[in-house]
């Protein structure tokens, strides 16, 4: 019996008595039709122009003249001093920002928890930099580890975190996407005399609402919600 020849280079050898490559052609695809074109311009009237490529997109998934579409074409948003407790929180912050107060910003460890936290926090140290008293260690952030401290404000947690602050000082506590239900650290912050501004999202429990110097929350606006509880 003769010794099998090695495959040349480049290809892989044959599996099998009867080894084969399959060929399969590609699929064919087309796209969804184009809505149907506006109607030619009258006489002495303006003509429409075409729609973007955007706008395709949208009346391809819903009809182009419903209120969701023209809201996503031609968004106006709301006021941000409309949300309840806003106006409140920020001119706390101001203030820490003015003193020289340390503000730890407590987030969440899921996607929008740590979007704000990024977000609050860079724009706190910015604020910061340009106050009359900048430091350095003012703004800090915690994300907790979900898997150690579970869901919202950790108590032992925070109690650690406030006792590493520089010469003692007690810091502004704000929180972000968390903190609506933190009833256990809210109690304790308030008898220690630290002020915790809670901004959140999430449903507010039976038992109601923490005790915070501010809380910021598209859930306290009037029912049936306004504009600014769907951005």
């Amino acid at each position: 019996m003769s010794a099998r020849r090695p495959a040349p280079a480049g290809r892989q050898p044959a599996i099998g008595p009867a080894a084969k490559t399959w060929r399969f052609p590609p699929p064919a695809l087309s796209a969804p039709p184009d809505p149907p074109a506006p109607p030619a311009a009258a006489d002495g009237e303006v003509e429409t122009p075409p729609p973007t490529l955007l706008e395709r997109i949208l009346a391809r998934r819903e009809t182009p003249d419903s209120p969701s579409t023209a809201a996503y074409l031609t968004p106006s948003p709301p006021l941000p001093s409309a949300l309840p407790g806003l106006t409140a929180a920020a001119r706390r912050i101001w203030t820490a920002l003015q003193t020289g107060q340390p503000i730890l910003v407590w987030g969440d460890f899921d996607v929008d928890g740590q979007t704000a936290t990024a977000i609050l926090v860079q724009t706190l140290r910015d604020l910061s930099a340009a106050a009359s008293q900048p430091r350095d260690d003012s703004i800090r952030y915690h994300i907790p580890v979900r898997a150690q401290e579970s869901h919202g404000v950790n108590l032992p947690v925070l109690q650690q975190l406030i006792g590493e602050h520089r010469q003692g000082i007690p810091p502004l506590i704000l929180t972000c996407d968390t903190g609506i239900a933190a009833f256990a650290s809210a109690a304790w912050l308030a008898d220690q005399q630290i002020d915790l501004i809670i901004t959140d999202h999430h449903e507010i429990a039976p038992a109601g609402l923490p005790p915070a110097a501010a809380i910021v929350t598209p859930r306290l606006l009037p029912s049936p919600p306004g504009p600014l509880a769907r951005w």
